[in-house]
């Protein structure tokens, strides 16, 4: 027998307050070329971390402890330690005392090893990918700097045929309109390049690119997401306010996990989330 049918709740219109509270829960700001003042927000740092232990003995994360504590996860792991246990009981068990544990020992080594040995070469590659070099704006000029210290709302520099290090907001490339084109192959799956447009009011800004500085500003975005094809937020300083194109056929960001192509240009960094991470 069906159950009847639930009256629809009623649902009590939000107070003014409440509703700007959720509105603001939607968007992240910060400031553009103040390290400082993004300091206070607890932004993600842009280093990356895909292994699963940790070598040091007093972290929870020590490889032995963690590892054992994955195995014995395992029905069979647990099963094959209660026989060993009441085999070690004299009188118990009519077979030896280690008939069970020995071969349990080796499978747990082996394992244990195995994931050792995978997770290093986790730990290298990691390092490889932080150690990259970047060009940032720092104060008057360009500097070099590693993937894992870039900050979010530093202006950075990526050139032709190179990956990006961090998700950024597009600001300049010497082509008309800033366009450039980019590959997303380690997003989507699709090789063919894709057009991007710098932001409007920001190219001209920074057009020719010789001072960055004038980009100091403040940032209204959306919150992290996995939306690879839109982007909602505006730029704002000294009372003007630039807003980004959030339409599908010229968006304004890039994501770590792209490439450019044919051209070179100036980017802003928007977060320091990197994939395949996320943002």
């Amino acid at each position: 027998m069906a159950n009847p049918a639930q009256p629809n709740a009623v649902q009590q219109p939000l107070l003014p307050a409440e509703k700007a509270e959720a509105e603001a829960a939607k968007f992240r700001e910060f400031s553009v070329l103040d390290v400082q003042a993004n300091a206070a927000s607890n932004f993600a740092g842009n280093s990356v971390s895909t292994s699963k232990y940790s070598f040091i003995p007093l972290s929870i994360h020590f490889v032995l402890w963690k590892n054992l504590f994955e195995q014995f996860h395992k029905a069979a792991n647990v099963y094959f330690l209660l026989i060993s246990g009441l085999q070690l009981i004299p009188g118990i068990s009519p077979t030896g005392r280690f008939t069970t544990l020995i071969p349990l020992l080796m499978v747990l080594t082996v394992t244990m090893v195995k994931d050792i040995f995978e997770d290093i070469k986790r730990h290298r590659s990691d390092a490889e990918l932080n150690s990259r070099p970047s060009i940032v704006w720092r104060g008057v000029s360009w500097e070099p700097c590693k993937w894992s210290d870039i900050k979010v709302g530093e202006v950075l520099k990526v050139e032709n045929n190179k990956p990006f290090p961090a998700d950024l907001l597009h600001v300049w490339s010497p082509h008309s309109e800033g366009m450039c084109h980019i590959e997303t192959a380690n997003l989507d799956g699709e090789t063919n390049l894709k057009i991007r447009k710098a932001v409007g009011g920001l190219y001209k800004m920074v057009s020719p690119p010789k001072n960055m500085d004038v980009l100091a500003g403040k940032i209204v975005c959306e919150q992290p997401n996995n939306r690879l094809y839109n982007f909602d937020g505006y730029y704002v300083a000294a009372g003007a306010r630039v807003d980004f194109d959030k339409t599908r056929s010229s968006p304004t960001t890039f994501s770590s996990a792209a490439r450019t192509s044919a051209t070179r240009r100036k980017s802003l960094a928007s977060s320091s989330s990197r994939g395949p991470s996320q943002s």
